[in-house]
């Protein structure tokens, strides 16, 4: 059986931005403050991003005016078809663990849509949220946009909260509600064709086996500890405006990897 290895990491705001568009089923960009990605073998298989909310109301109306500088959203989530069917809730608790080291007071809101869409032809539930113990606080009131000068229907959404410190839950505002389901459609066998196939380990990442040029284009290998007998992976970086005497990790500014 073959084994792909792969690995999550903070991926440049440019590269996830170009994924987003061209990969999430909305092909539209938005606010990111944080990125993170998957790669198997040199190319980016997803991509999670976290960012300011548009709307003032609901950074206001999770905990309250005082606490709506804490509030952040989880507003893009793609990766490709070809990962295994628990590859989303490996990843999102691994972002979250990630977000927690940098901000660990945050609040996330994230939202699933009830529009049918590309691969969602009864709509999103947010089972995936579901799945990593976020609270679902029913639904949003739908709207109209004006883009560009056209008028879109926004449809509601279930929309879920994530805190980050546990015991900020007492401090939410919205009531908590049970999952929304749908009657068992028998969903098990969904990619079992993927683990006959191939199987999937994702690994930790360590950083460049030699310091990283961060003020030109350059290639640089990361290379996983070797205990895990993980091939070697080039990583192609973007040109960065950040001092060079800055040590990232080799993701952080990956752009030229290709999109597939």
């Amino acid at each position: 059986m073959k084994i792909k290895h792969g690995f999550f990491a903070k991926i440049d705001e440019r590269l996830a931005r170009l994924a987003v568009i061209e990969k999430h089923y909305l092909h539209r960009p938005c606010p990111i403050s944080w990125a993170w990605g998957i790669v198997v073998e040199d190319r980016l298989k997803g991509v999670l991003t976290v960012g300011r909310p548009c709307s003032r109301t609901v950074c206001e109306g999770v905990c309250g005016k005082e606490r709506s500088s804490d509030v952040y959203e989880l507003n893009r989530l793609w990766l490709d078809e070809s990962l295994p069917c628990n590859s989303e809730s490996r990843f999102i608790g691994w972002c979250l663990r990630e977000l927690r080291k940098a901000h660990r007071n945050m609040i996330l809101v994230s939202y699933a849509d009830t529009k049918p869409s590309e691969g969602a032809p009864e709509g999103h539930l947010g089972i995936i949220y579901q799945s990593t113990n976020w609270l679902h606080t029913g639904t949003s009131t739908p709207f109209a946009d004006k883009v560009r000068g056209e008028i879109i229907e926004r449809s509601s959404k279930h929309r879920y909260v994530y805190f980050l410190n546990a015991a900020d839950k007492k401090l939410l505002q919205w009531p908590i509600l049970p999952y929304p389901k749908r009657p068992n459609m028998g969903t098990s066998g969904e990619k079992a064709h993927l683990r006959s196939v191939c199987r999937y380990e994702f690994l930790p990442y360590t950083k460049p086996s030699h310091r990283v040029r961060s003020d030109c284009r350059v290639s640089t290998r990361c290379e996983p500890r070797r205990r895990l007998g993980v091939a070697r992976h080039r990583l192609v970086h973007a040109r960065r405006t950040t001092s060079s005497d800055q040590r990232g990790h080799p993701c952080e500014g990956l752009y030229a990897c290709p999109v597939r």
